[in-house]
């Protein structure tokens, strides 16, 4: 399962797609069957950008991986709930903001379309006499997030205001029945799925761990992963000579380097090489590489990804003592000679790059037992929908209000 935090098409949807069928079933214990029907499925890809839509539309994959991930997502959406993940101090204060958040803005935007933008404005008298109605609902907010403890004074009375205006219109919103519309109701618990999902993920994450025998085990067993090559070789130039110095700004541009003419240079040069003569000797005559023509040709061990694809690709098909052919690159044509393979010694690095790898794997593993306790069935019997317009807007969605979160 990818991570729940990265934003892609195909979370979007899963988001998107289990707020569905929450509505009916918002908190389903595992040994309840969550089923997703056709036509649900494609009323809720409808609801996404058409950006996201011509994607999904446009990938042949994307109706297999949605139904895949989608499963994913339900499962640990409902196990979350099950464990009672879902009823934690943190959880529910998140859930209430992103629901007063999504009113307020619904509100403002439904005024604005009845020509009553009046109805949408709050005063700050109003502010102060909710506040006061409501006495320490500013300081929850402030306690439930780490980084409210770390803004000054200008920025708390920011969000104080912020903060105040969300509750008032949302308040309204909730008075006129808003959260009562069933898409309102939808848009709601995509949030709640949103937030309860990732956090779980999160959780889930945090707990693995990774040990030295897992580090030993996965580094011994992918051993292309970590090889190395110790290599010579001889470059014979394409490339025209470039200044070395200011004097040499002086000289007139040096002639375009005959390719052919490089080329058979290379051949009889690979041709004396396979015959025996000694490596390192012809590369300290003949080298155009000024990095390891002293050395012999040598390049010390490197791994995967350090040289240009053609050098790297020939390297890493040799065996130790063979010679290549004649390689090109855009350095030119390069003669090259293994001299030792070996599996690359575990530094901190390589360690730590094992350790991230081993942990997705576990993880990865935790959500498919996840996946195969739970009870989710989605039907495959339905079509990607046609986009909507670029602007066209979604009933009942907001618009782009202020996060009280999103302070400068």
């Amino acid at each position: 399962m990818k991570i729940p935090l990265k934003v892609t098409v195909t979370i979007t949807v899963i988001v998107i797609i289990a707020a569905g069928l929450l509505l009916a079933q918002r908190r389903s214990s595992s040994s309840q069957t969550i089923h997703i029907t056709g036509p649900q499925m494609e009323f809720l890809i409808s609801t996404l950008p058409p950006q996201q839509q011509n994607a999904l539309a446009n990938d042949p994959e994307g109706k297999r991986r949605i139904i895949e991930n989608l499963k994913e997502q339900l499962a640990v959406y409902q196990e979350a709930e099950r464990l009672g993940y879902a009823d934690r101090a943190d959880i529910k204060s998140q859930v209430e903001l992103q629901e007063n958040l999504f009113l307020a803005n619904l509100y403002k935007d439904r005024k604005n379309e009845e020509n009553k933008a009046a109805e949408a404005q709050v005063s700050d008298q109003d502010i102060e006499e909710y506040y006061k109605a409501h006495p320490g609902i500013l300081e929850k907010l402030i306690s439930s997030d780490e980084r409210f403890k770390r803004i000054s004074d200008d920025q708390r009375a920011q969000i104080r205001k912020q903060y105040g205006e969300v509750l008032i219109l949302a308040d309204r919103a909730r008075k006129e029945g808003y959260d009562k519309e069933p898409n309102s109701q939808l848009q709601l618990l995509v949030r709640r799925a949103d937030i309860i999902g990732k956090s779980y993920a999160r959780e889930i994450q945090n707990k693995i761990t990774v040990t030295d025998a897992d580090i030993g085990r996965y580094h011994a067993s992918h051993p292309q992963e970590f090889e190395e090559v110790r290599a010579r070789h001889i470059l014979i130039s394409t490339r025209a000579e470039q200044p070395q110095s200011d004097e040499d700004d002086n000289k007139p541009p040096a002639k375009p380097v005959d390719k052919e003419a490089s080329r058979k240079k290379a051949e009889e040069i690979e041709k004396r090489a396979k015959a025996g003569e000694d490596f390192a000797a012809l590369a300290k005559q003949y080298s155009d590489d000024p990095g390891s023509k002293e050395q012999g040709g040598d390049l010390g061990f490197f791994s995967r990804g350090r040289m240009v694809p053609q050098f790297e690709e020939a390297s890493f098909a040799l065996k130790p003592g063979e010679i290549s052919g004649i390689v090109e690159s855009p350095f030119g044509f390069h003669i090259i000679k293994v001299e030792e393979r070996r599996n690359a010694p575990l530094t901190a690095s390589t360690r730590s790059e094992i350790e991230q790898k081993v942990k997705r794997a576990k993880f990865e593993e935790r959500i498919k037992e996840i996946v195969a306790r739970s009870s989710v069935i989605i039907d495959e019997n339905f079509q990607i929908p046609n986009p909507q317009s670029p602007g066209q807007k979604q009933e009942g969605a907001p618009g782009g209000g202020q996060d009280p979160h999103k302070h400068s």
